[in-house]
């Protein structure tokens, strides 16, 4: 599954509508996709996440925001995008918000501004020729 970019304003919209249901739906599936992406399947999982966000009655959120925080800057990296430095703190305080931002930043990125810039060749000086008497 790849990361997909998702409208934040209409998903905050569903989850005040729906009384928060939508937004553990858009909470799963976004953990889910930067799992995957990060490659840390193996150590982590998003069914876990939420059995845990759920046993401690919410404050399970701050650690998973920082993890995921992590996460989103390791695939920054590997697309060549330098990540913000401030960004684990931030989530804290904007966690999902910030996070699908980032995603949206990812995921809508054009290719060719991924890729790492080319240093042009370095010029060669003309060759001197020899003076003329």
């Amino acid at each position: 599954m790849k990361l997909q970019a998702r409208s934040i304003p209409f998903w905050i919209f569903l989850t005040v509508i729906s009384f928060g249901i939508i937004g553990i739906i858009w909470w799963y599936k976004m953990t889910k996709e930067v799992i995957e992406e990060a490659g840390v399947g193996k150590i982590d999982n998003p069914e876990l996440n939420l059995v845990w966000l759920i046993l401690t009655g919410g404050l399970y959120y701050f650690w998973w925001s920082y993890k995921i925080s992590k996460y989103l800057s390791t695939i920054e990296r590997s697309k060549s995008i330098e990540p913000d430095f401030w960004a684990p703190l931030f989530s804290l305080y904007f966690g999902i918000f910030l996070h699908q931002s980032r995603i949206n930043f990812i995921t809508t990125r054009p290719a060719a501004a991924r890729a790492p810039a080319k240093k042009a060749p370095a010029k060669k000086a003309p060759a001197k020729s020899p003076a003329k008497k």
